[in-house]
């Protein structure tokens, strides 16, 4: 009797051990796939461009992405005869139904330089980027995102140290917009002032519209 007792208690808890085993790999298993599609749509959100213009969509040069609520698309191309002055690159984003980008916070600041981390062509020495950022065109004497009207004195700034001064050269006048550079010697994505008619080795981004 005694015998049995130990055999039936060993046949019991061997399938007690075996059905937790087979319950741990099923919990794994499905851990694994929830994981998989947890990622998988994080993924699609990071890719999607849903907000972004087909317009520019279909322009290999100017490839696009939807981060956070808006669209941001990045000139990265390596021809010399496509660098833009200030101009030109605002025609470009207006025709697409965008705007030169406007960095307004500091969390919009970091998404931007998070995205050149991430993709690195768009880091690609000595390439810089306009942004609408412009020195007042009407006397206000202020740095503004000069969008939509009416414009915007900066709230936020990240300017390089030093700049932008009123001397060697002055800076704070107006004909002055604001690029901002991803590559190794500024890799903080710091904001620099130069002349608005300044095209060499100038590139762009666009944001949508709110």
């Amino acid at each position: 009797m005694k015998i049995k007792i130990s055999i039936s208690w060993y046949q019991t808890n061997k399938t007690t051990r075996t059905m937790k085993h087979i319950s741990v790999e099923i919990f794994l298993a499905v851990f694994t796939v929830a994981v998989c599609f947890t990622n998988g749509m994080a993924a699609t959100e990071i890719e999607s461009k849903e907000n972004c213009p087909s317009y520019l969509q279909d322009d290999t040069t100017i490839p696009c992405w939807s981060l956070g609520s808006k669209c941001y698309c990045f000139s990265n191309n390596d021809v010399k005869d496509k660098v833009y002055n200030w101009t030109q690159a605002d025609e470009i984003c207006k025709a697409a139904n965008m705007t030169l980008l406007s960095i307004e916070t500091e969390q919009e600041d970091m998404l931007i330089y998070s995205q050149s981390e991430t993709h690195p062509e768009l880091a690609d020495y000595p390439y810089s980027y306009w942004t609408s950022g412009s020195y007042s065109q009407i006397g206000y004497k202020r740095w503004e995102w000069a969008t939509n009207e009416p414009f915007q004195p900066f709230e936020y700034t990240n300017w390089i140290p030093g700049q932008p001064s009123d001397n060697n050269p002055p800076n704070n006048q107006p004909g002055n917009c604001v690029f901002l550079s991803f590559y190794t010697d500024y890799a903080s994505g710091y904001w620099f002032p130069y002349s608005c008619s300044y095209a060499t080795y100038k590139r762009f981004i666009c944001e949508s519209l709110d």
